[in-house]
Formats: C-alpha cells, sequence, structure tokens
C-alpha cells in the first residue's frame, strides 16, 4: 500500500459512455481534480492537446513539468503541481491498458470504477460515425482479430448489429481485467449516473474515502483543466444537466428489441447484475437486499 493517502481514480469505458461527466462530476470535489485522457501523454510527440482549459499543455498548471513519452510518475507530478490540498485525481483515459501501468503503484493507491452505457445508445452513435462500406469493414476486420470464435456472425451481421459484438468485446474486456487482476472497483451506468445523480456520485465520494459536497454536482461552477467534450459546452453554458436518450428515436422498434435482447447481450447484462429498461441499463441491488426489502414491506397475518 502507498505510503499517502492519495488515490487515483481510473474511469474504464467505451466511447460515448459519460466518461468526462462522471469525471468532472467526481473531479470538481474540493479534494480532487479531473485531469481528463492524460494517456495522450504516453507518446513522445503529443497528437491531440491534453488540457482544453489552456490549450496548451505546456502552459498548464497542472501538467507543467510532464515529459511526453515518460509516463510511470505522471500522476505523481500532478499531485505536486496542485498541492496537498488535492488527494483524489481522476484519470479519464478509458483504456484497461492505461490503468494496468499504475496497479500497485507507491506513491498512490489505484480505484477503478467501470462506466457502462446501453448498448443502444452506443450502436447509434457507431452507426453514424462508420458511414462508408469502408469503415464498417475496417470494423468487421477487428472484430474478426478480437473475436475469432464469432465469425460467422461477425462476417454476416448487418451492420447495426455487427456493433453489439463491439460493444460486448470492449465491456467484457474491462470485466475479465478487473476480474482477473481481483482489483476494487466500482461497477456504474450511464442510465443511473444521468437520472440520480446526486446519490451515485455520493456513493462514490464516500468509497473513495471522502465527504460528498452537493455543490460538486453543479460541475460547470468549477474551473477544469484535463481533456473536455467541446460539443458538450452547451450543456455548461445552460447550467444543467442532459440525458441522452437520442438511440430512441434513431433506431427502429425492432432494432432495439433485436439489441438488447441478443443473448450474449442478456447474459452478460445479468452477469453484472444488470437490468435494461426503455431508458437504458439501471443495476440491480445485490440479491441479499431485494430479498430483505421485499421481507420488510411484506404484509402481515
Amino acid at each position: 500500500m502507498p505510503a499517502s493517502n492519495k488515490k487515483v481514480l481510473f474511469i474504464l469505458s467505451t466511447n460515448y459512455a459519460g466518461s468526462h461527466y462522471l469525471s468532472l462530476l467526481v473531479g470538481s470535489h474540493s479534494r480532487a481534480t479531473h485531469i481528463g485522457e492524460i494517456h495522450r501523454f504516453r507518446n513522445e510527440q503529443i497528437h491531440k492537446e491534453p488540457c482544453f482549459a489552456c490549450g496548451d499543455y505546456r502552459k498548464c498548471p497542472v501538467f507543467r513539468g510532464i515529459e511526453p513519452g515518460r509516463i510511470h510518475d505522471i500522476h505523481e507530478t500532478v499531485f505536486r503541481n496542485l498541492g496537498p490540498e488535492i488527494d483524489l485525481l481522476v484519470d479519464n483515459s478509458k483504456k484497461s491498458s492505461w490503468a494496468a501501468n499504475f496497479i500497485g503503484h507507491a506513491a498512490f493507491e489505484s480505484r477503478l470504477i467501470h462506466l457502462i452505457r446501453d448498448p443502444r445508445a452506443l450502436i447509434r452513435r457507431w452507426d453514424m460515425g462508420y458511414d462508408t462500406s469502408g469503415k464498417r469493414w475496417h470494423q468487421r476486420q477487428k472484430l474478426l482479430r478480437r473475436m475469432p470464435g464469432r465469425a460467422i456472425s461477425i462476417l454476416t451481421a448487418r451492420p447495426r448489429l455487427l456493433y453489439v459484438y463491439k460493444w460486448l468485446e470492449q465491456n467484457r474486456r474491462f470485466t475479465d481485467f478487473l476480474r482477473r487482476n481481483r482489483l476494487e472497483h466500482q461497477l456504474m451506468t450511464y442510465r443511473d449516473l444521468a437520472t440520480n445523480t446526486a446519490a451515485e456520485v455520493e456513493g462514490l465520494i464516500k468509497w473513495l474515502g471522502l465527504k460528498f459536497e452537493p455543490g460538486q454536482i453543479e460541475y460547470w461552477n468549477f474551473e477544469h483543466h484535463g481533456t473536455q467534450k467541446s460539443e458538450y459546452e452547451w450543456i455548461k453554458q445552460k447550467k444543467g444537466s442532459y440525458f441522452d436518450t437520442r438511440w430512441k428515436s434513431y433506431l427502429t422498434g425492432q432494432e432495439q428489441r433485436q439489441i438488447i435482447e441478443h443473448p450474449l447481450v442478456q447474459r452478460y447484462l445479468a452477469e453484472l447484475n444488470i437490468r435494461a429498461n426503455d431508458e437504458g441499463l439501471t443495476k440491480l441491488a445485490p440479491v441479499a437486499a431485494r430479498e430483505t426489502r421485499k421481507e420488510v414491506v411484506a404484509p402481515v397475518g
């Protein structure tokens, strides 16, 4: 265990799962900082700017002194830059391969969260993004390499259903990584975060050893460095929340049912104790807790 009380929360998620939203919420705590996709420093040449606020990481008070390509002490450098008031960094790099570099680090304790979003929402985004036959074929090739046992299904699936396998492969990778390494972690769904924000963030903050601050829910009131989503700046400007369910009008009812009722999707959700409803995915209470509540409310006599 590290000698200090410093922690780094690594968010594991697919793209478009709400990871920046979660990171900004947690990073608005007075003893925490959102650092975004800091994995952009892993190469000696920076291809995407790591700080949205500064526009140049070399001028950023959070990232000053970081040398691209040298990542072992990258979080320690940020902690030093921020001073003793900050005990928690929120690393939104999303990749398990990135988090694996820091498990067991001597300078801080690693905590992890798997943020998962409804496959219907992800399929909408991927279907919009891979909008040419060449891009779609490239996705099939990638999935064939990663899931050779599903080759026939991957080769014959219609594009929108093809991305069911992409969703499964990416999220399964996170689940296997966490279990294989027996890592302390939390599971959260985008739907629960967006519709029950205060309670979800409060539970996470307590798990991280801090006291929940209600003001952090209004993350737009705080300055944040690191990466952010420019296309969602309008949400910060209007000072409110936004629950994205655009997949409901993008996909037909039949497509929605085919995706969420896919046997592999159903099996994986059951394994995680997650249920799908008309708004997205929601975590179910543990079996023991459900049974306890049932006993409490059962009529007497």
